[in-house]
């Protein structure tokens, strides 16, 4: 499901994804996981005479043990500005995985 909002400046994304059947195995210990679902994502983006010059995405995903290991968390976040020459002047990335029980 995906929704969009465009103005003189600007558009704002809000897009959701559900994914089926996604299983990933541990190499460390063989142990079996299965994403549970993956939140809202978010892109903003501004225009500058047509030409898009920043945008950001964040993701979460849960990912459940289907045994003894502990269930994770996902945080995905991505952040782009774009001068008006075309150059890419900020790339951030950061991601985190996290232990929740």
């Amino acid at each position: 499901m995906s929704h969009r909002t465009t103005t003189d400046n600007g558009v704002h994304i809000t897009f959701h994804q559900n994914f089926a059947n996604v299983r990933g195995t541990r190499v460390t210990s063989g142990e079996e996981y299965r994403v549970a679902r993956l939140q809202n994502n978010q892109a903003n983006s501004t225009f500058d005479g047509g030409v898009p010059t920043e945008f950001a995405f964040f993701t979460r995903a849960v990912v459940i043990s289907q045994g003894s290991e502990p269930n994770q968390l996902g945080s995905f976040y991505t952040h782009t500005v774009i001068n008006a020459q075309g150059e890419v002047t900020v790339q951030k990335v950061e991601f985190s995985f996290d232990c929740t029980g």
